[in-house]
């Protein structure tokens, strides 16, 4: 069964309005003579590079814990994190631009900001493998282990429901590339400014708004999965 579901309701309509209002603008055509080398670059079995890669996992824990870890960024006021309103994107519940009054997340009770904070991580976990398939109309995620995500390039948002996290999601193509979205229904979301680099690595730029815990960024670095690797 397909685990999409188009989303109704004020929550859709927030997604909807703020992932138009973000900058960037139409990429090139998908349709247009460059459309299938895109579509091809992008398309594939990628594996990460750990040690081209952030620590995302560990920066997360720090945003939770407050605790910085030796050589760590993004803990502290400047970095990579900032404090209790995310910077940039989409904030809360709401992606794309704009901006939520702070203390939302705050105002929930301790079990559902726990059950935020939990659907967020899941959602920004770090795949090691992750299969990826974009054509002119849609793109499809597999990160690792997980249900592959299938999208609309329109913006559109949709629904999905992986195990315990609930949670609505968009895919764009912009000039910056290919930008996907997660949301929390109740708060948090993970964007991802996903490119191709001159060396035809998967790069993929990743900001996590924690509920109530600041925002924390981290880009990971894909290489094309070789036939026998």
């Amino acid at each position: 069964m397909n685990p999409r579901q188009y989303l109704h309701g004020a929550g859709a309509m927030v997604l909807l309005a703020s992932m138009s209002a973000c900058a960037g603008g139409p990429g090139p055509d998908l349709l247009g003579p460059r459309g299938p080398n895109l579509m091809a670059a992008y398309s594939g079995d990628w594996v990460l590079l750990r040690l081209e890669s952030d620590d995302l996992a560990g920066k997360i824990l720090e945003a939770q814990t407050g605790q910085a870890r030796p050589g760590a960024t993004g803990a502290r006021p400047g970095g990579g994190m900032t404090g209790g309103r995310p910077g940039g994107g989409m904030t809360g519940a709401r992606p794309g631009g704009g901006t939520r009054p702070t203390g939302v997340a705050g105002g929930m009770d301790p079990e559902a900001l726990q059950q935020a904070l939990a659907t967020i991580r899941v959602l920004a976990e770090t795949p090691l493998r992750m299969k990826l398939t974009l054509t002119s109309e849609e793109v499809e995620l597999a990160p690792g282990d997980a249900p592959a995500l299938t999208l609309g390039l329109g913006a559109q948002e949709e629904r999905f429901q992986h195990g315990r996290a609930a949670f609505v999601a968009a895919a764009r193509w912009t000039k910056k590339g290919l930008i996907v979205e997660r949301a929390g229904e109740r708060a948090g979301r993970v964007k991802d400014e996903i490119s191709v680099d001159r060396e035809g690595r998967l790069v993929v730029d990743r900001q996590v708004d924690l509920p109530a815990r600041g925002t924390v960024k981290a880009t990971l670095r894909y290489a094309r999965q070789t036939p026998e690797g």
